[in-house]
């Protein structure tokens, strides 16, 4: 619970749709798969967002998902990403 920004790159099928739908609620930046990956776009993901008021955004809506329950939330959670 950081608020530390997470760049997601798909190295396989089944990470596909839970890279797209935590890239959609905003917890991850998902920069695609592995083999069309480009430096520029990493290089301006990184200027343009990676500054202390996204990352204080980012840790309010983590806090949604990750609390004191522990894994039992964070399970509930995922399953029903």
């Amino acid at each position: 619970m950081l608020g530390i920004p997470t760049l997601g790159i798909i190295i396989a099928d089944n990470q596909e749709n839970i890279a797209k739908k935590m890239s959609q609620e905003g917890l991850i930046y998902n920069l695609g798969w592995y083999h069309t990956l480009e430096k520029d776009k990493i290089l301006y993901i990184i200027n343009k967002d990676f500054n202390v008021e996204n990352r204080i955004e980012l840790n309010n809506k983590l806090i949604k998902y990750i609390n004191k329950n522990g894994i039992e939330d964070l399970v509930k959670g995922i399953v029903t990403l």
